[in-house]
């Protein structure tokens, strides 16, 4: 009885917002420009001082570091019943579409009694720095060039958790780390690291390189054994491939790292109100894209399908903090008689034209 009770208090009644009435099935669209002079946008990192080019938030013209500054959006709970001090969630995005587009997540969690800070990644909407499309263009090993630049990118995660730790309504003790897509890569390296997280989200983290990639493979691989908080993976059964959410939660799980593992129902991407072949298809079109693609994307914008679970999940582990045990061995056997699967699952490939 204490336990809800206590529940009850942490959480803010949720009363949504006119923006985010639709039913949790649809895909809805939503404002997705990064408008940088928006209320919302604020600056967690500056150098007035500009460094040498080579320094990775720059953005550089004419050969010379012009700027250094990383943005983010931050919302507040807004209801006069959510008392602080406020559990705080770090949103790292995906890459590919406005960061504007994750504005849904931000509102709907806020209104759960969250602070929530979205930071821009470097290279992407009001954030300086390159895009990993420019840094890793025509390097031969592309995928070992993408993981460098995301693993760089945990030292921005650090510059955010310390951002939101200064303001006197939050809770230091109940941080959150939250990713989709590169944003989910990132979120899981950053939980190699102690940086106060209680609990990670990777959200589809992997999804459209795991099939394409091997670094992109035996990093996250890595980052699921090396996990210091638990990890809630999750993905529709449409996304481009369900292989990370199965196959990291497996190796997390043998090498005693507490996880959540789901599976959500196929996104509609055709719009037609049923999940048919077509919103599987991995045919890809001109633009060397695929409906599973689209399913990848779509599904961000649908928080209110998965957003129970994910706020289930923080809170509890709020309130529980894991301490993994290091006398398990990843099983009920020893280490030394445990039976390990002779084949590893193949990969779901998408076909090509």
């Amino acid at each position: 009885m204490l336990t809800l009770l206590y529940a009850m208090l942490l959480q803010c009644p949720f009363v949504p917002r006119v923006d985010d009435s639709d039913d949790a099935v649809k895909v809805v669209k939503e404002d997705g420009d990064d408008k940088c002079s928006d209320a919302s946008v604020v600056t967690y990192y500056k150098k007035k001082a500009q460094p040498a080019m080579s320094d990775p938030r720059c953005t550089v013209e004419q050969g010379k570091c012009v700027q250094i500054e990383l943005k983010g959006y931050l919302y507040l709970p807004t209801s006069n019943a959510c008392k602080g001090p406020h559990p705080v969630i770090i949103y790292n995005h995906g890459s590919g579409k406005p960061v504007g587009e994750n504005r849904r997540f931000g509102s709907y969690f806020a209104d759960l009694g969250y602070v929530v800070f979205i930071p821009h990644r470097r290279g992407h909407g009001c954030s300086t720095g390159p895009h990993f499309g420019q840094e890793c263009a025509g390097k031969k090993d592309g995928g070992a060039c993408k993981m460098k630049h995301l693993r760089a990118q945990v030292e921005d995660v650090k510059e955010a958790i310390d951002f939101v730790k200064e303001r006197s309504d939050v809770d230091p003790k109940r941080i959150a780390i939250v990713g989709h897509s590169f944003g989910g890569i990132v979120s899981m390296f950053a939980n190699e690291r102690k940086l106060g997280q209680k609990a990670v989200v990777n959200f589809a983290g992997g999804s459209q390189s795991w099939e394409q990639s091997e670094v992109t493979v035996a990093e996250l691989m890595k980052s699921a054994r090396n996990a210091v908080s638990p990890v809630y993976y999750f993905a529709p059964l449409n996304d481009a491939s369900i292989e990370p959410t199965l196959r990291l939660a497996y190796e997390a799980g043998t090498h005693c790292r507490q996880f959540q593992s789901a599976l959500f129902p196929a996104v509609d991407v055709t719009g037609d109100d049923e999940i048919t072949k077509a919103d599987y298809d991995g045919t890809k079109d001109e633009n060397d894209k695929h409906a599973r693609d689209d399913a990848h994307g779509k599904s961000t914008r649908m928080v209110r399908r998965w957003g129970p679970s994910v706020d289930e999940f923080l809170r509890r582990n709020f309130e529980h903090p894991a301490k993994f045990d290091e006398l398990c061995v990843g099983t009920s056997l020893s280490a030394t008689t445990r039976i390990v699967p002779k084949q590893q699952s193949k990969p779901i490939a998408a076909t090509t034209k």
